[in-house]
């Protein structure tokens, strides 16, 4: 085993992720009937996404190594909030997150009698909301999302 490889296999890393954004899906739907009373609406489109206050907390644990030891390594903010926009974070990774990412939908709607939805709908980013090319890795964040609706209308 190579040194890397059995540094890595006792490292435990925790990400904890806190995001809010506005999101506006433009899509293009159809609707077909299938009784007097049920209707299906297949759809598909773009989402664009605006990032307004992102932030990450990060634990690290490596077996065997006491707390303080650690705390020395990875600093005092280790287990801290850290907005991922702000200059501590660019001043870490050389850059900050995406504020604006763009993405595709795909789904579909029945609705019965003009009132009532049930709905499923996948999404994916298209664009990143973070890349970065470290020593070791490359590695990107986006967000994959599968969604079950229920839904009544007015």
């Amino acid at each position: 085993l190579s040194l890397p490889t059995l540094f890595r296999s006792n490292i435990k890393e925790n990400s904890l992720f806190q995001n809010i954004n506005l999101n506006v899906p433009v899509n293009f739907t159809w609707h077909f009937a299938i009784t007097d009373d049920i209707t299906v609406a297949p759809y598909t489109g773009f989402s664009f996404k605006l990032h307004m206050m992102s932030r990450v907390k990060n634990k690290t644990e490596i077996k065997g190594l006491p707390t303080d030891v650690l705390d020395d390594y990875f600093g005092e903010d280790e287990d801290k909030w850290q907005s991922v926009f702000g200059s501590e974070y660019k001043k870490e990774w050389g850059k900050t997150w995406n504020r604006f990412q763009m993405g595709w939908q795909l789904g579909a709607n029945a609705i019965y009698q003009n009132k009532y939805t049930v709905g499923l709908e996948y999404g994916y980013d298209m664009i990143p909301a973070f890349s970065c090319k470290e020593d070791l890795d490359d590695f990107r964040i986006t967000n994959g999302t599968f969604k079950i609706t229920l839904g009544y209308i007015f």
